[in-house]
């Protein structure tokens, strides 16, 4: 496993303003809502069908299309990067997790932005993607560490990818943490919960179990909408938590009464 992300705001703090060239306004999350809103509705209508006519510009305008798509999902992910950042160091166990989990999150609402219908908030679709994206690449390092070839052929084949290969593959690329130095991942959750102890407590949990127990605890999610997002029925999440709660007691307090008091 590899080392536990630091948490340190003030090195957060410090780096936003060494690296902000213009002074950006503060947008209220109201605001942000609305922003966002608007790029999904324009990135909605760009990605439907090409007008043939004329045709003597279709392939000019189908190439402007996709250069507009591009910045405009750009923008989406310079809105978002922040709640996904945060929401992907919950479940990853280490820096370099996180950066492909990162990758990985923008990478499955750029590919598959048209199953997005618009029957939940683009954020909520996002985040759930982000849920599954964290579990899906923790599985996969969890097998990678008991497996060291297929582990190194792995990260052979992520370093084969340069930056520009990425930045080309996902618009919005540079906007990721993992883009802006190590310095970058201390700008992380800052909630007192997810220090110390029970932080490498709950990275002994298996990826599900982690992810519904910090959804049940920190997101407030109900069972039976973690069991939506994960694909399970309502009693096995309730089996996965009381599990996992269970652990984190025998872990950090084996006297504690009322589990929640953990978080």
């Amino acid at each position: 496993m590899g080392d536990l992300l630091p948490i340190n705001s003030d090195i957060a703090a410090q780096l936003a303003l060494e690296t902000a060239s213009t002074p950006e306004p503060i947008l209220t999350p109201e605001e942000a809502d609305l922003e966002i809103d608007a790029l999904v509705a324009n990135l909605q209508v760009l990605s439907g069908p090409v007008p043939v006519d004329p045709p003597d510009t279709f392939g000019e305008r189908a190439a402007q299309r996709q250069t507009d798509r591009q910045e405009l999902f750009t923008e989406l992910v310079d809105l978002t990067y922040r709640d996904i950042y945060n929401t992907s160091y919950r479940y990853c166990t280490s820096l370099e997790n996180l950066e492909d989990t990162l990758q990985e999150i923008y990478r499955r609402a750029w590919v598959h932005f048209d199953k997005f219908e618009g029957k939940s908030k683009f954020t909520t679709w996002l985040h759930r993607i982000a849920v599954n994206t964290a579990i899906s690449q923790e599985e996969k390092h969890r097998r990678y560490r008991t497996n060291p070839a297929s582990w190194i052929l792995h990260r052979e084949q992520q370093t084969k990818l340069t930056a520009d290969d990425k930045l080309v593959a996902l618009p919005g690329a540079d906007k990721l943490p993992s883009h802006r130095g190590e310095e970058a991942f201390a700008a992380v959750d800052t909630a007192q919960s997810f220090r110390g102890p029970l932080r490498e407590a709950l990275a002994q949990l298996p990826p599900k179990t982690r992810a519904v127990v910090i959804l049940f605890t920190v997101e407030d999610l109900s069972h039976a909408t973690i069991g939506e997002y994960l694909g399970l029925k309502e009693g096995a999440v309730k089996v996965r938590y009381h599990r996992g709660m269970t652990k984190l007691r025998e872990i950090l307090d084996p006297n504690l009464t009322n589990e929640k008091d953990l978080f």
